[in-house]
């Protein structure tokens, strides 16, 4: 008896490591996404071009991000997932070096691009590796953990890239993530269990073509509407939160914005909570709570200007969206049926192409005001979001 009961620990432990070891990864890889969100002025400067042009190493990051995503859930199926993450943590590192070397801005672009599709070989992948790992009684919080991390990335990326070229320059930021990729490649490759290929005969063309019957489903549109705005309008809100921190009302400096970015980490924590909301309502309900969180901690941010305030509605406007994202996963899953993967894969690529719209949503709404009011703007983003969701009608199993 005693023994069972030591084998059964030592499982739960490995479980615990892998957990933590997917979340990093997850953490380290998506901070990719985030750290070039505050260079945009730098890069103007350095460059000689415009901010808008400059907004082009976000923008084409998430575009070859979001459509790596729809491809790397199909190979792999087919060739194996953790032999997919290992390769995609490995070119992002090499990708990741090169451009730091570089000191011309479509060098930069070129190899913002290449860091996106190597970057997409995990997101998609994670999660169904977590799936067929993982014992059923731990894969929600596995999920929700992972996806902590990812948020966290929207905080942690910008925080690194503000002090970093700050205390140095924008390419030791590069070198040092690309160090990074490679020490979470080793630990990857010697700690995570492998699996075998799922799918070995089949035909990622024709896995493609289930797109059509996905796009047909009435519900399964209105998720990917949330799915759209839901990681953009997070991306947007911080933008809009470091230009008003910086006007004459507070005047702070880049160090106190960076403490109140770092706050933001405080509402992430709830996304592996989101499992057991659910659990208790539905996913349906999980999101809707989310989402009016969100939508109403923004309006907050604009009618209440003490910097307390500022500062609490901010941590409950991340928490919203920390809660959201695993319930919309779970929709798609459940809305999808047999055809889960693709339709999964779907919407990592449209909420990924909503990132790459964010820095333009952002520089549009900031033009139009950059004092309280933007806050108002990014709700409104969000208000699709919520009707969709009101319409989406989840078939009882």
């Amino acid at each position: 008896m005693q023994m069972i009961e030591n084998s059964i620990l030592q499982k739960e432990s490995r479980y615990v490591w892998i957990t933590w070891l997917l979340s990093w990864s997850g953490l380290i890889v998506m901070c990719s996404l985030y750290v070039t969100l505050p260079l945009n002025s730098l890069f103007s400067s350095e460059f000689d071009i415009s901010v808008s042009r400059a907004a082009l190493t976000s923008s084409l990051f998430s575009l070859c991000f979001a459509c790596g995503c729809l491809v790397y859930g199909a190979i792999a199926d087919k060739y194996g997932r953790k032999k997919v993450v290992l390769f995609g943590l490995i070119c992002l590192a090499v990708f990741t070096c090169a451009a730091g070397w570089g000191h011309s801005f479509a060098w930069l672009l070129l190899l913002r691009g290449l860091q996106g599709l190597a970057a997409s070989t995990f997101s998609p992948v994670v999660l169904a590796y977590i799936v067929s790992i993982f014992p059923q009684h731990r894969r929600v919080t596995a999920i929700g953990f992972v996806s902590t991390g990812f948020l966290m990335a929207g905080v942690v990326g910008q925080v690194a890239a503000g002090i970093i070229s700050t205390q140095y320059n924008w390419h030791v930021l590069f070198l040092l993530f690309g160090s990074l990729y490679i020490v979470t490649a080793g630990l990857i490759l010697i700690f995570l269990p492998n699996d075998s290929a799922q799918q070995p005969e089949l035909n990622v063309y024709a896995y493609l073509k289930q797109i059509r019957a996905i796009l047909i489903q009435k519900d399964l549109l209105l998720s990917y509407v949330v799915a759209f705005v839901l990681l953009s309008s997070f991306i947007v809100m911080y933008a809009i939160l470091n230009h008003y921190l910086q006007q004459s009302l507070y005047s702070l400096n880049v160090e106190s914005i960076l403490e109140i970015k770092i706050a933001g980490i405080a509402g992430m924590l709830l996304s592996p909570f989101a499992g057991k909301i659910a659990q208790k309502t539905n996913a349906r309900f999980t999101l809707l709570l989310g989402l009016t969180v969100s939508i109403c901690s923004l309006v907050m941010m604009a009618l209440w200007t003490a910097l307390a305030g500022v500062i609490l509605f901010s941590i409950l406007f991340v928490a919203g969206i920390a809660i959201s994202v695993p319930a919309l996963v779970a929709i798609v899953g459940q809305l999808a049926l047999q055809r889960r993967g693709i339709a999964v894969s779907l919407y990592t690529f449209i909420l990924f192409a909503g990132t790459a719209f964010a820095p333009y949503w952002a520089m549009q709404i900031l033009s139009f005001s950059s004092g309280s009011p933007a806050f108002i703007c990014n709700a409104i983003l969000l208000l699709p979001a919520l009707v969709a969701v009101l319409l989406i009608r989840i078939p009882k199993l």
